[in-house]
């Protein structure tokens, strides 16, 4: 029965995980050109680094609340996931779509305040440590976020 609630519980996280990706992929192809004539601070990564650390994340996440839900941690959890994932497809059509650092930082100061409370959920629940601690490299990676697109909006 464990098994099953997994691969239900994955189809769950990967299905919002792959739209968001979905949405971002779309915006960023087409506007891809238009994002490398931005003066980018020098802290920012490589484009195939910052690829490669946001599958990286992108697993995490999945894994993460899918062993919320299998443990039957439904309440705030999943509702904050799919919030985190619907906001950030929403940054990607706002930053690379619509071309607005500016608004595109709200709508990432949100999410972090998205996942700051997601964190809360996850140490208050009754789980393994490591899945605690895989959460601590997600609320990083998103605040380099953060900053870099802050940094982005006041250079450009």
């Amino acid at each position: 029965m464990t098994k099953i609630k997994w691969l239900y519980a994955l189809f769950f996280a990967l299905t919002f995980t792959l739209f968001a990706e979905g949405v971002g992929a779309y915006f960023i192809d087409k506007n891809l050109s238009w994002y490398f004539t931005l003066t980018l601070p020098t802290f920012a990564i490589m484009p195939v680094a910052h690829s490669v650390i946001w599958c990286a994340v992108y697993v995490i996440e999945a894994y993460i609340i899918a062993k919320l839900l299998v443990r039957n941690v439904l309440t705030p959890s999943v509702q904050l996931y799919i919030s985190v994932k619907f906001l950030s497809a929403f940054w990607t059509v706002f930053f690379f779509g619509v071309k607005s650092p500016l608004v595109s930082i709200v709508i990432m100061t949100v999410i972090l305040a998205l996942l700051k409370k997601y964190g809360q959920v996850i140490l208050k629940t009754k789980t393994q440590p490591a899945t605690k601690i895989l959460f601590i490299p997600v609320a990083i990676w998103y605040a380099y976020l953060w900053i870099l697109n802050y940094a982005v909006a006041l250079m450009n």
